[in-house]
């Protein structure tokens, strides 16, 4: 059996992080996202915003064997977990009585190294993500990125309802909680899977290493380029 990728989430900077991945070749691919996005500028910002209606073309000149899911954003669910669980389902409902492998649920705006976990053997009935564990709100799952065999990851996406949740994050936690399903965090895979996202405030520093032929994660860390990146990142996300 193949195994099975899907890029989800709203596109934002999908067409900067895509050359970043490696191996897509080795996967089925679904692209499930919504139909509008905002893509910033970083040294514009936040003069230069780039509102875009997404199209078919715009993932399949990247991916051309893809299948692309493309729905209406719901604006209720705006701002909280919804709409992302919504690209979830749409994609795995798309594949019928299809079985996989593996699945890889990964942000459209994201840059990884997900193939590095290809050949690793996955523990049945476990989902790997990324979690900072439980807070006072309960258990935090960042929605970046979720892996684990086809029929857990199915049974995973499947019970969550489309509903208005009142934050980020923790209703997937609570969902797993609730459910009783297994979990471990992606990044004890022998500290093989790096990644972040492509947000605004960095978008053009992507986009020139990929103008410079340049690999995100193949960067040395003196590299001038990549300190600039950090140092963007590290100041926005605090």
């Amino acid at each position: 059996m193949n195994d099975l990728l899907i890029f989800f989430g709203e596109y934002r900077n999908f067409d900067v992080a895509i050359p970043h991945l490696k191996n897509l070749n080795k996967f089925d691919i679904i692209v499930s996202t919504w139909n509008h996005t905002q893509q910033f500028s970083y040294k514009g910002y936040p003069d230069e915003c780039l509102e875009k209606y997404i199209i078919d073309d715009d993932i399949l000149k990247y991916i051309p064997t893809a299948k692309v899911i493309i729905h209406d954003i719901d604006k209720k669910y705006m701002y909280n977990t919804t709409n992302m669980i919504s690209c979830w389902k749409r994609a795995i409902e798309s594949i019928g009585d299809l079985k996989y492998n593996k699945v890889i649920l990964h942000r459209t705006d994201m840059i990884s190294t997900f193939d590095s976990i290809i050949d690793k053997e996955f523990d049945n009935d476990t989902i790997y993500l990324q979690s900072e564990g439980f807070d006072e709100n309960g258990l935090f799952i960042n929605d970046y990125f979720f892996a684990g065999n086809f029929d857990i990851i199915k049974k995973f996406v499947e019970s969550f309802e489309l509903k208005e949740y009142p934050m980020h994050h923790y209703p997937i936690g609570d969902l797993i909680t609730n459910m009783n399903f297994f979990y471990k965090d992606i990044r004890l895979f022998n500290n093989s899977i790096k990644y972040e996202l492509v947000r605004y405030n960095h978008r053009d520093i992507v986009d020139n290493l990929n103008k410079a032929g340049v690999n995100f994660f193949d960067l040395a860390k003196t590299d001038e380029l990549y300190i600039n990146y950090m140092e963007v990142f590290k100041k926005n996300s605090k």
